[in-house]
């Protein structure tokens, strides 16, 4: 079966997600489906899969749009990540879920270290397994819907991880966030970055 790239792209601009996937078509050069709301523009010339949003629970949507793909291997990345190699690689292991573990301290605003309470960085993924992500977005619904916006699917994949055959990538590798604009980042095989800092970074390569 075909290996495909999703992203989730609403109502953000396209600088960003248009860089990401010219390092998809370079490095990779699968077909993408981009995950987007009813009125979205189209960003390439890959799928759209289009799922209403009411502009809300950011993290719910996502699930459910992931629970909505197709069977079969995909890589699902944000949309500000550089793929800097031929990540399609990790298909030819065995797994269901392929996760990027953070193995060093996140502290965020009130000091809480995220990586204890969610190991998993989402915003590079490889999955084989669908049932996966209905099962995440099962999870997180049945949560308070403060947890449906920002972090939710991180706590939904933390949950639910151990469930399945899950092979655990080093962020360091596959998931890397740089710690300032002049970092050599060449041999990372795909470079992460989050935060509003690093987007203009990103934009600046």
């Amino acid at each position: 079966m075909t290996l495909r790239v999703a992203f989730l792209h609403v109502g953000q601009a396209p600088e960003l997600p248009l860089r990401m996937l010219a390092s998809v078509q370079k490095h990779l050069g699968v077909p993408t489906i981009q995950m987007s709301g009813m009125d979205d523009a189209a960003l390439g010339s890959g799928l759209v899969q289009r799922l209403p949003w009411n502009g809300k629970q950011l993290m719910e949507y996502r699930l459910r749009h992931l629970a909505a793909l197709s069977e079969g291997d995909v890589i699902i990345l944000d949309t500000d990540v550089i793929v800097q190699a031929d990540i399609g690689k990790v298909f030819g292991l065995p797994f269901e879920l392929a996760l990027t573990v953070r193995d060093k301290p996140v502290l965020d605003s009130q000091g809480v270290d995220l990586a204890r309470v969610m190991p998993y960085n989402t915003g590079v993924m490889f999955s084989r397994c669908r049932r996966f992500w209905v099962a995440c977005r099962e999870w997180l619904v049945a949560q308070p819907s403060g947890a449906w916006e920002w972090y939710g699917d991180q706590m939904a994949v933390a949950a639910l991880a151990d469930r399945y055959d899950v092979l655990k990538l080093h962020c360091d590798n596959f998931n890397y966030s740089p710690e300032s604009e002049q970092e050599d980042v060449k041999n990372r095989l795909v470079v992460h970055y989050k935060g509003e800092r690093r987007k203009a970074w990103m934009l600046n390569r």
